[in-house]
């Protein structure tokens, strides 16, 4: 096992996947994948239960593994600029989520299961193609900013 607290492959195009062993990292903290041509993460990503930040922006990143619901201590997430078209109902089992970022995305519909993420301080869904929130929006209740436009 290793201390390492923060990876940043930033850039990394070359990187398509993720070992398996990415769960080995057990104290890691943040991870940057920004700008990767990742396609997917491995469902052994839910082992890393002290991540606290996940950036996923600018990959080729299509779905997320259920096993996204096993990261409790997860505050920040920014799938922005992803080829993601749904998040699974696990989503809403990042109980201490505080940003979500899902800017120009292909989702189209918010699982409701949103609605259990009571400290979700803002939230970002420009230019997606959700045309319809699901009423337990309206459950957010730490919520103070929800970016939309079209």
């Amino acid at each position: 096992m290793t201390s390492l607290e923060y990876l940043s492959l930033d850039d990394c195009h070359f990187l398509r996947t993720l070992p398996d062993s990415i769960q080995d990292l057990k104290m890691l903290r943040r991870m940057n994948l920004c700008n990767t041509s990742i396609t997917e993460l491995p469902n052994t990503i839910g082992g890393l239960e002290y991540l606290l930040e996940l950036d996923l922006s600018k990959t080729e990143v299509t779905k997320l593994p259920i096993s996204i619901g096993n990261l409790r201590k997860l505050r920040k997430m920014s799938l922005c600029r992803t080829n993601i078209k749904e998040l699974p109902n696990q989503i809403g089992e990042l109980e201490s989520l505080l940003e979500l970022d899902l800017r120009d995305t292909y989702i189209i519909e918010l699982p409701i299961s949103i609605g259990n993420l009571k400290k979700l301080r803002k939230m970002s869904l420009c230019w997606t193609d959700i045309k319809k929130l699901p009423n337990q929006i309206g459950g957010l209740e730490s919520l103070l900013e929800l970016y939309l436009s079209e």
